[in-house]
């Protein structure tokens, strides 16, 4: 299967990470945290809960991403403008947004303790 490039968004400094994530659909995988730090996208969730990552290409399908599972963090390559997290049929929609670079210090090194 051609597997779509993930969208890659301007470099992100390492003394800043985006944060800028929405989302819609089932709260209950809603993650603790999600980041970026320009190479790759993390999702933080809540102890016990350990859902699919989907990215979502352009003609919105859901392909698979290789990943990568560290405690309860998950990390995919790249940045895309969309994912899905599922559990069965429970289905969280993330959207990538604008203006969501944090500069916070104290942030920062919460996020990159988690980064692997």
């Amino acid at each position: 299967y051609p597997e779509s490039s993930p969208v890659r968004s301007a470099p992100v400094p390492a003394s800043s990470r985006d944060i800028g994530y929405a989302w819609s659909g089932d709260k209950s995988l809603k993650p603790v945290r999600i980041w970026n730090d320009g190479q790759a996208t993390y999702f933080a969730f809540p102890p016990g809960i350990r859902p699919s990552v989907f990215g979502v290409d352009a003609t919105g399908r859901e392909v698979t991403l290789n990943s990568g599972t560290n405690g309860s963090v998950v990390r995919v390559p790249g940045i895309r403008p969309e994912y899905s997290i599922r559990i069965g049929t429970q289905v969280l929609c993330i959207e990538h947004v604008d203006d969501g670079v944090t500069t916070d210090a104290t942030e920062i090194a919460r996020l990159q303790a988690w980064e692997f």
